[in-house]
């Protein structure tokens, strides 16, 4: 449906091994145009919140799950821009990315790793879990589960939460290291498009955030959520 050379993929020149697989017709990976491997494709970075590069590629997503898991604040650059994630079972967190966006009681978006972990902390009809799963994975209002280990603040004075399944590889690699569901709201300014540029996250949610998470494939089209 689109050539590789029209599209931001085109900036990371095939490897010998990639290009082997990607011109012979008996390999599933014939003319895949996004094919690339650790040595050839996009790379992940972990900076700090003025730009510093702290870690790269796996260990990348490893210390930045380490940080979420310490209750800090982070943004994820996914697949059409960034969002904003942390711990969904840290009260103190929660709170904190309230204040630091200025949201006092909007609900949050929740991601959970897999359906298995999501009926942890809701109810799931068999029709709630098809949508889940589906290819399009959308946030999906679900009644919450009494007792679970959601902070209170994630959906103030509310019975339902707003979940979704990890839809991207980087999510996936997070999840690896991740204790608990994270909150993961769009990075942006109210009433703007979501954030897809480091430097103008850094310009507009550098107050926000602690620590961000990286990849140099450009985003050519922002999309929320």
């Amino acid at each position: 449906p689109y050539d590789r050379v029209n599209t931001t993929m085109n900036e990371f020149k095939m490897c010998e091994f990639c290009e082997s697989e990607y011109k012979d017709p008996l390999n599933r990976r014939y003319h895949a145009e996004p094919i690339s491997c650790p040595n050839c494709g996009p790379k992940l970075y972990l900076k700090d919140k003025f730009g510093k590069v702290l870690a790269s590629e796996n260990e990348a997503a490893k210390e930045a799950a380490g940080l979420i898991n310490e209750g800090k604040i982070l943004a994820i650059k996914g697949l059409g821009g960034f969002h904003l994630v942390c711990d969904a079972t840290n009260e103190a967190a929660v709170c904190e990315l309230r204040a630091r966006k200025h949201r006092p009681s909007k609900p949050f978006a929740l991601m959970s790793k897999n359906l298995q972990n999501a009926r942890k902390i809701a109810q799931i009809s068999d029709a709630e879990a098809k949508l889940l799963s589906s290819n399009l994975k959308p946030i999906v209002l679900l009644e919450a589960k009494n007792g679970s280990n959601i902070a209170k603040s994630v959906a103030p004075n509310l019975n339902k939460l707003g979940v979704m399944l990890a839809f991207s590889g980087i999510h996936l690699l997070l999840f690896d290291h991740l204790e608990h569901d994270i909150i993961a709201t769009s990075a942006n300014i109210s009433g703007e498009v979501v954030i897809k540029d480091e430097s103008e996250l850094r310009e507009k949610l550098g107050e926000v955030i602690d620590f961000y998470l990286d990849h140099d494939r450009e985003i050519y089209s922002p999309s929320d959520d």
